[in-house]
């Protein structure tokens, strides 16, 4: 591990620690608890800024889209008490993991797996909201690792077939 990532994760947790302290004093201090837990926020500011010094141009954008989803997600809350439909900003984050996975590793095993975790949790709001079977639709999550584990198997398959092949 290199000294700058060593001295980022350092930080990083001593901003944890100080946030939890200021979170703890301005509550008990001044009752504030509903906006003292904004100092939690520094935390993740704290991360991205250490990636950014330590990984440069290799940043995770996951982690940048979760940050930003997360303030825009507070911003429409507070400022137009639109919390229910402002929720739908997360689905950014695993949009972007998959993206990334696809762009970063080449892989579109990720792809898939992220597509069908997006899908069934369309499927499952879809079923809730509209058709009010919230007490069976939690079953297409199931379909998240049935077609992991069929990935899986495909690519131990293909890995063993290039193996042999390389024998031969």
């Amino acid at each position: 591990m290199s000294r700058k990532k060593e001295l980022s994760g350092l930080i990083t947790g001593l901003v944890a620690i100080v946030a939890t302290a200021c979170f703890l004093v301005i509550g008990f201090l001044t009752g504030g608890w509903h906006p003292a837990w904004l100092v939690f926020l520094a935390i993740p500011i704290t991360g991205i800024i250490g990636d950014l010094v330590t990984k440069g141009k290799d940043v995770s954008v996951t982690g940048l889209i979760a940050f930003l989803a997360v303030v825009a997600y507070l911003v429409i809350g507070f400022k137009w008490n639109l919390w229910h439909p402002g929720w739908i900003l997360f689905f950014a984050i695993p949009i972007a993991g998959t993206i990334e996975n696809i762009i970063k590793k080449k892989d579109i095993s990720g792809a898939i797996i992220g597509a069908v975790a997006l899908l069934c949790t369309v499927a499952f709001l879809i079923a809730g909201f509209f058709f009010d079977l919230w007490h069976i639709a939690w079953v297409v999550f199931l379909l998240i690792p049935i077609i992991s584990i069929i990935i899986n198997i495909i690519k131990v398959a293909s890995k063993k077939d290039e193996a042999e092949n390389k024998d031969v």
